[in-house]
Formats: C-alpha cells, structure tokens, sequence
C-alpha cells in the first residue's frame, strides 16, 4: 500500500533515492552556529559599504565588544581556526567537528551505561566501591 501511495505522488519508493535530499542537520548550537557563520561571511563581503565595515570592524577589531565578533570567536574556538581562517567554515567543516564529537560522546555514554549497571547491581565492577563510581559518574556527566 505504501508503494502505490508513494507512486499515486509520483514519490520514488526507494529509500535511498530519498536519503540522498534530505539535508543533514546538526545538532541545535553547531547548525546555528553554521547559519551565523555564513551570516558573518556574507555581511564582510557585502557589496554595501556600511554592512561591509560593520561586519570587518565586529570581527577583527572590536570582538569582545561586538556581537557578530563574539559569535565569530565562539564558533572558531569550537572548530578550532584561527580568526584568520574564519571564512573557511562550512557545512563540510562543522559536519567532520560534530561526526569526531559524536564518537567521543558514544564512548563516554558507553562508560556511563557500564558505571549505572555496576551501582544498580545488575553489573559487577571488582575494583570500585559504590563512592568511587558515583564519583566517576559525575565527573563523566559534568566535564
């Protein structure tokens, strides 16, 4: 039935024909850092001379006091670039920074799922009294 749906819409039934137009989103604060990103870049090359330094003056000189510069400093310390290299951002850049994240994320939460069976009971871990693995659990949790 859902194929002759989908055909009655001249929709393709096939899903990988429609997993290659959907946009990839990222998580909340690096997809509107991704849009401020290319707000800031269109702003300082902006054919409108006020936009324009407005938007060079924000960035480059008066940063902590503007901000477009703050917004600018927050997103290039959360991708690692220099100011410099700001207009190099873009959705490839953010997407490899939010992938390698969500790895070290997968592994913490890995660890945390262990910690929580071993304090219920429902997991043994020799070494560490209940203390040490709330301790840890709290650690993991907060940094």
């Amino acid at each position: 039935m859902k194929v002759c749906i989908l055909s009655n819409f001249a929709i393709p039934h096939n899903n990988s024909s429609l997993n290659g137009n959907m946009p990839v989103m990222f998580p909340l604060r690096d997809e509107l850092l991704c849009r401020m990103a290319k707000f800031v870049l269109r702003c300082i090359s902006s054919d409108n001379s006020i936009v324009n330094f407005v938007g060079r003056h924000g960035v480059y000189f008066s940063r902590m006091h503007s901000p477009i510069g703050l917004n600018t400093q927050l997103c290039c310390e959360r991708y690692s670039l220099s100011l410099y290299r700001f207009s190099c951002i873009n959705r490839e850049l953010i997407g490899c920074s939010v992938f390698r994240d969500l790895s070290n994320y997968r592994s913490t939460a890995g660890i945390i799922y262990e910690l929580l069976l071993a304090k219920s009971g429902l997991g043994v871990i020799s070494s560490l009294c209940v203390t040490d693995i709330d301790f840890i659990i709290d650690y993991l949790c907060v940094s």
